[in-house]
């Protein structure tokens, strides 16, 4: 059988953080359009699914501090985009007791000018009536939101934040009311945003405050 969807959504929203005297500290705006289309197909030994969406997203932020000499400027920008992705992903039993689970995601985010794959595979053996194994891999990457993507360091652009993760794991059951499992896992990401100059520090005994903050691919990390 096959059963197809749509959905169409569209969010807009609005904030602003005011001092006890009325001043604007903070303030900024976001809408969101999606159109979104799915297919399930099932069969006698899996599922097929897919589909695709397209997006438009806006948003401004506008931030400022309020010193003696008047208020300062810290954060004014806005952006805009119009992003599309499409995806497959399918459930295959090959042999009793395993099942299969490949797929992948393609993105590509109209304000970077990037095109992203992520791949992914989901395995599940049933080796004994009580004794499964699981497993699976996976490669993500994610576009920086439209604000971050107005506002980085001159003369670049930035980039996807990217990682890479695995998972195994053995679960058995114990009698009818209990389960005991072990899993490892290993998580690696690489270009997280940070977003540079947009703390205070003291330089020679006074204190800088920040003025041209932006958004740069600069940080990593792993757990596991």
């Amino acid at each position: 059988s096959v059963a197809v969807s749509q959905q169409v959504y569209a969010v807009a929203a609005g904030y602003a953080n005011r001092t006890p005297a009325g001043a604007i500290r903070q303030e900024g705006s976001d809408r969101d359009e999606v159109w979104r289309g799915a297919f399930e197909w099932t069969h006698a030994r899996g599922r097929l699914e897919g589909g695709g969406q397209t997006q438009r997203v806006e948003a401004s932020r506008r931030s400022q501090q309020f010193t003696l000499s008047g208020p300062i400027t810290t954060l004014d920008t806005s952006g805009r985009s119009t992003n599309a992705a499409a995806w497959l992903h399918t459930s295959w039993i090959v042999a009793p007791g395993l099942v299969l689970s490949p797929g992948a995601r393609v993105d590509r985010w109209g304000m970077i000018g990037a095109t992203a794959t992520t791949p992914w595979l989901l395995a599940e053996w049933q080796m004994t009536p009580t004794t499964r194994w699981r497993g699976g891999f996976s490669a993500p990457q994610q576009s920086p939101l439209v604000d971050q993507a107005a506002l980085p360091n001159a003369g670049t652009t930035l980039e996807p934040e990217r990682a890479r993760t695995w998972d195994i794991g053995i679960e058995r059951s114990i009698g009818t009311a209990w389960r005991a499992g072990v899993q490892a896992y290993h998580r690696q990401e690489d270009d997280l945003l940070r977003l540079v100059g947009s703390e205070p520090f003291v330089a020679e005994g006074a204190i800088v405050r920040p003025t041209q903050p932006y958004w740069e691919n600069a940080l990593t990390g792993h757990a596991g």
